[in-house]
């Protein structure tokens, strides 16, 4: 499965959101911390995901930030999500390696 870079950093940034939501939203800033990916990046990524009701959000307590919630998914679809990124992972290292 090949994946274009868009792609790749929704699947992480949804994945990281899956994993850090237990019941608080999550900040963008948080998730670009964690996963190394620029915040003005994820902001354009996470108002597609959100238009498209992958994700959903709520205003911060600085009235501009907002913090985002996932979208209840089920075990399936979190294993599809993590199977995913596995193959993610793997195609970067053996770019890197052909590089």
């Amino acid at each position: 499965m090949r994946l274009t870079t868009k792609g790749r950093y929704a699947v992480t940034a949804m994945l990281d959101l899956a994993l850090h939501s237990s019941d608080q939203p999550v900040s963008l800033a948080d998730i670009s911390g964690r996963q190394d990916i620029s915040l003005s990046y994820l902001e354009q990524l996470f108002s597609k995901l959100r238009r498209n009701s992958l994700v959903s959000s709520v205003r911060g307590p600085s009235r501009l930030r907002r913090l985002y919630t996932r979208v209840r998914l089920d075990e399936m679809e979190l294993n599809i999500l993590r199977g995913v990124l596995s193959e993610t992972q793997k195609w970067v290292k053996r770019a890197r390696k052909g590089s």
